[in-house]
């Protein structure tokens, strides 16, 4: 008996040994992974679904050639354009959600909305091990979240009530690291935003199964950490955020926020270049807050475009 456990440990850390390898050499080739995953938009549906009469609002689908959907909701101001525009990737089936926080925010009267959901569309709750039949396409969802801002970039360019110019990309939570790399992959966008994000993702993993009481014996927790952030080192945002200089950088973060630590937020603040501006607000994590600060964000964000001159003022006539 003793032999065959000797023996099923070996394989285990021969097999942990290996998959550290494989994951080790994805890593080191991170951005020709993603750069070679970014395909050409095929299909692009648009359909009006509603006029306030402020905004007509249209639901998106872009496919590009190797099948990956990407939807979203796209508001445009009435009036003259052409418009500056923010795309936006705020989580997993939140889209139409996000869009309806910014719509009564007088900063955005005269700017276009194309808020993105993550382009996965499969389970989100397993039972036992169910989550491995599915290990394929979250894999493959992880990295997509790249493709879908630059895809709506390129998308939103071509629309004549849109200043090609003055399109920015912002994500918040776990879309921040998605435009971070984005925004340095697609040197088009006029400025980048990560809400509520940091930088370190073997840190970040470790922290958080920590803070929820996942994996509890700490060298397992250790391991896992670092294979996770192996897994999604062609993300981390230390390795994008020096690309996006000459284009300014707004972070905005929570001083409460409890998954991601001061530590990791100005370590992605000190590896991006000029211009650059980090503000923190008296806010937990945004998942925590949701719509009620949504306000702050926006005017934040508002101000400094404005000194920047890649926004107008907003008009004292115009009420919220």
């Amino acid at each position: 008996m003793r032999w065959l456990l000797w023996t099923v440990a070996l394989l285990v850390l021969v097999l942990v040994v290996a998959s550290v390898a494989v994951l080790t050499i994805l890593a080191t080739r991170g951005e020709e992974f993603l750069v070679r995953r970014i395909g050409s938009v095929r299909t692009e549906l648009r359909q009006q679904i509603a006029d306030t009469g402020t905004y007509r609002i249209d639901s998106v689908i872009l496919r590009d050639n190797r099948g990956l959907e990407v939807r979203g909701f796209l508001r445009i101001p009435e009036g003259d354009g052409p418009f500056p525009a923010v795309v936006l990737l705020a989580g997993l089936n939140t889209g139409r959600e996000s869009l309806d926080w910014v719509m009564d925010v007088p900063e955005t009267r005269r700017v276009a909305f194309l808020t993105l959901d993550y382009p996965y569309q499969g389970k989100t709750h397993f039972e036992n091990l169910e989550f491995l039949q599915n290990l394929g396409p979250i894999y493959q969802a992880l990295f997509d979240g790249v493709n879908a801002g630059i895809y709506a970039r390129r998308y939103l360019a071509k629309l004549p009530e849109i200043d090609p110019k003055r399109i920015f990309i912002v994500g918040v939570s776990f879309g921040a690291f998605y435009s971070i790399v984005s925004g340095a992959m697609d040197p088009e966008f006029a400025m980048v935003g990560a809400f509520f994000g940091g930088a370190d993702f073997a840190a970040l993993l470790n922290h958080n199964m920590e803070r929820q009481g996942i994996l509890k014996f700490a060298p397992v927790r250790w391991l896992a950490s670092r294979i996770g952030a192996l897994i999604l080192h062609p993300l981390e945002p230390t390795l994008w955020a020096p690309r996006i200089t000459p284009r300014p950088l707004l972070m905005i973060n929570g001083r409460q926020d409890e998954s991601v630590p001061r530590e990791y937020v100005t370590m992605l603040f000190d590896a991006a270049g000029e211009p650059k501006k980090l503000i923190w607000i008296d806010s937990q994590h945004i998942d925590r807050q949701g719509p009620a600060i949504v306000g702050e964000l926006i005017s934040q964000s508002a101000a400094w475009l404005v000194s920047l001159e890649l926004l107008e003022p907003v008009p004292e006539n115009i009420a919220p």
